[in-house]
């Protein structure tokens, strides 16, 4: 089962933080952070976009609840989407893009949509 998950090593299987890649290792993150910050300032409308399972649900709440503390004090919202997989498909489908944009936020950020 391990190896049909692509699990190649006892490395992968490892839960402590230490296995975390570290945050300024992720692709592109410094831009991302930028671009939070920038929408923040500018008040923007931000929406999560998760799916419906229990690392999509997590991943929303830490995040809806993260960037809220972060927009305190300032008038930018956030709100989230979590669409019906069975109506919407999987991942971030021109259906949930479509679903997204009729709440027309500045910002769209996805969880757990791979």
């Amino acid at each position: 089962m391990l190896a049909a998950r692509g699990v190649t090593s006892d490395e992968q299987l490892r839960l402590s933080l230490e296995g975390l890649i570290a945050p300024g290792a992720l692709s592109h993150i410094d831009a991302a952070a930028s671009l939070l910050a920038d929408a923040i300032e500018a008040e923007a409308r931000l929406l999560i976009v998760a799916d419906y399972d229990c690392d999509g649900a997590t991943a929303c709440a830490v995040g809806l609840r993260g960037l809220r503390m972060l927009a305190a004090g300032s008038q930018a919202s956030v709100d989230y989407l979590v669409p019906n997989r069975f109506e919407y498909g999987y991942g971030l489908t021109p259906e949930i893009v479509d679903l997204a944009a009729q709440r027309q936020p500045d910002l769209l950020i996805t969880v757990d949509n791979a």
